[in-house]
């Protein structure tokens, strides 16, 4: 992911090998937060 403008971030998508497909601008809110282990309860 790579800061373009303030709030636009160009994001690379690739699969499940790694091997990117697409590069594209995505506004910051319609960004998600991706999580790949539980967090820890606070």
């Amino acid at each position: 992911v790579e800061e373009l403008a303030p709030d636009v971030y160009e994001v690379e998508f690739s699969d499940d090998d790694g091997r990117p497909y697409a590069m594209l601008p995505v506004e910051a809110g319609k960004l998600m937060k991706l999580r790949h282990a539980p967090v820890a309860a606070r």
